[in-house]
């Protein structure tokens, strides 16, 4: 559920000093000159200016006929010349129908000045058209306003694959910890939907207001799970739509006399995933120093189990906040048993899959990985986890963290999508970070037992547009060999087969894509990106296979047919290539097989 290690600090400053304490604490106050909004469009939008210079945030809520719609902490912007962006919520749900909004904490003369910006649109104002902008990603899904974090709630339903992040649609880094949604038939194209989870239903009182939406949690919802609850062991099922379940952690739930400062409590929907409704007789389900539940039915067992990461403390080695996975255990979604711990420790965000290794249904493992993403292979009886290897693996890498895969997913596919940490560099970019391809997961066995394989999901081959390269059995010497396309292009597939089993093996290969450099060295079997690196345990064949794919803000690079994938944030963002660089070092290759394709835009019609 957390923010970059590497930003921690800034990012605490940030809050500290803009939103103090109501992320963990809760509103109740006073309201500061309340205004009434006729709700005409389909977004409520409000206008920001960038934090800092001692410039305080102001605690704003929004109520629909007497309902506690909305409440969010924002550095509001007192003029239309101090507007760096807006902030963006999709209130069509109330169209037509009149808010009043109102700041309970913050600078009143702030509040006061910036009320007459605040307006009712069908249009969401930004510098340049949505989507349009030059670091969007136009394959990937990136929602349309705010700061994103990691991917929560994914699971599949109805036709539709749900994915849900942690959102703040108000842009300024790691706060007001919404839930996104948006959904997708294919995996390819989405659409955004409201809001999922809300934040900030407590206040100081400890209570949670009495008109607090049902999607309301107490605090902040950090990372959390969803599934659909099959059999109706909740026992909230309409007709023959299927419940969904959502397992989130709620900040401001905790219990201290069931021992933790955070609560993981349970939302169910039970119109397909539109609208969510908190459990609020039963949450906490559990309460504790950790946080982020994945939750999931075990068939054998016919009950359900929670993997949540739980306590942690900061150390040098490993660097960063770690701590055990911990397996809860129910029959009604409502009492829940702790059963058993992971013999490794991890770092936060667990997600735990069982798969077919090698395709072999009869033979079938448990994996268990964590943010980082570090993963373990083993067996699960429906109360603990035993792992065959004891040092962790891993096989996904570069600028990413805490991904999660589609309970629930047809065929039984292991379909992730992991929070990239990507960098916007032009100024008034309504959005901040991003999402990775849609992966799918799968087991092999290798030269060092059963690991993890990751590659893009076959979906993506309908975004193939012209083919602008192609080559076959052409022989490349050491140093560099410039391949050209047809046309220069922004979004590309390269898909390669380098074969090095004759003549003289050079000792590595680099491909070369605008200023990013990839290198793969043939003697350790290190695949190594301008930042991170992972080591692959394909079975040797002689041959090297790569596929890249080249959006806007990031390269995203696969090798050894998935045994590792690593993201990257682009040099030169938005910049259309025009060739590829393949450069054998200290031998030769030949290209067995070449193709590059110009793709699509997700965006345009």
């Amino acid at each position: 559920m957390r923010h970059s290690a590497t930003s921690s600090l800034w990012i605490k400053a940030i809050i500290s000093i803009c939103f103090g304490a109501w992320i963990s604490h809760g509103i109740q106050a006073q309201p500061i000159s309340p205004v009434e909004l006729q709700i005409t469009g389909k977004y409520l939008l409000i206008p920001i200016q960038p934090p800092g210079n001692g410039v305080k945030a102001n605690i704003v809520k929004v109520e629909v006929d007497g309902t506690l719609a909305y409440q969010f902490g924002v550095v509001l912007a007192p003029n239309a010349e101090t507007v760096s962006s807006w902030g963006c919520i999709d209130v069509s749900e109330y169209k037509g129908k009149k808010a009043l909004i109102s700041a309970v904490q913050g600078p009143a003369e702030q509040w006061t000045a910036a009320c007459p910006l605040i307006t009712s649109s069908d249009e969401i104002k930004a510098a340049v058209p949505i989507y349009s902008e030059k670091g969007r990603p136009q394959f990937h899904f990136s929602q349309r306003v705010g700061w994103n974090n990691d991917t929560n709630g994914m699971v599949y339903a109805d036709g539709l694959y749900h994915l849900s992040w942690q959102c703040n649609p108000m842009l300024a880094p790691f706060a007001n910890m919404f839930w996104g949604h948006a959904v997708s038939k294919d995996l390819v194209h989405w659409e955004e939907l409201p809001i999922m989870i809300r934040t900030m239903g407590k206040g100081r009182d400890g209570k949670l207001f009495p008109n607090a939406h049902p999607s309301m949690v107490m605090g902040q919802a950090y990372s959390g799970g969803a599934a659909v609850d099959t059999y109706n062991t909740l026992g909230k099922q309409v007709g023959k739509t299927k419940t969904i379940i959502a397992a989130i952690t709620d900040t401001g739930a905790g219990n201290p006399k069931m021992g933790g400062t955070f609560g993981e409590s349970l939302a169910y929907s039970t119109d397909s995933g539109k609208t969510y409704t908190l459990l609020r007789d039963y949450n906490p389900l559990i309460s504790h120093k950790g946080r982020d539940p994945k939750i999931f039915w075990y068939e054998p067992g016919k009950h359900w189990c929670i993997v949540v990461y739980d306590g942690g403390h900061e150390v040098k080695e490993p660097k960063g906040w770690i701590g055990k996975m911990i397996f809860y255990s129910s029959k009604d979604l409502k009492i829940w048993t702790k059963e058993s711990e992971s013999e490794e420790v991890f770092h936060e965000c667990p997600e735990f899959v069982e798969l077919p290794v090698d395709g072999d249904p009869k033979n079938k493992k448990w994996m268990l990985f964590d943010a980082t993403p570090k993963y373990q292979i083993g067996t699960f009886d429906g109360k603990s986890f035993k792992p065959e290897n004891a040092v962790p693996r891993q096989a996904m890498g570069g600028e990413i963290k805490a991904g999660q895969c589609f309970s629930n997913a047809p065929d039984g596919r292991a379909i992730c999508m992991v929070w990239a940490r990507t960098n916007q560099k032009e100024k008034g970019t309504p959005f901040n970070q991003g999402f990775t391809l849609p992966l799918e997961l799968s087991l092999k066995t290798t030269a060092d037992g059963v690991r993890c394989y990751a590659n893009p999901v076959k979906e993506l081959e309908a975004l193939r547009g012209e083919q602008i390269l192609s080559v076959t059995q052409q022989r490349l010497n050491t140093g560099d060999n410039a391949l050209k396309f047809k046309q220069p292009s922004e979004l590309v597939e390269i898909v390669m087969t380098l074969d090095y089993s004759t003549g003289s093996k050079p000792t590595s290969i680099e491909v070369q894509l605008g200023d990013d450099k990839f290198s793969y060295n043939l003697a350790t079997k290190e695949l190594a990106a301008p930042r991170g690196k992972l080591i692959s345990y394909d079975k040797e064949d002689g041959k090297l296979d790569l596929r890249f794919y080249v959006d806007r803000p990031t390269v995203e690079v696969f090798a050894e047919h998935g045994a590792v994938y690593l993201l990257h944030n682009r040099g030169q963002m938005g910049m259309p290539l025009n060739q590829v660089i393949v450069r054998p070092v200290g031998g030769e290759v030949t290209i067995e097989s070449l193709k590059a394709y110009q793709l699509k835009s997700i965006w345009k019609k």
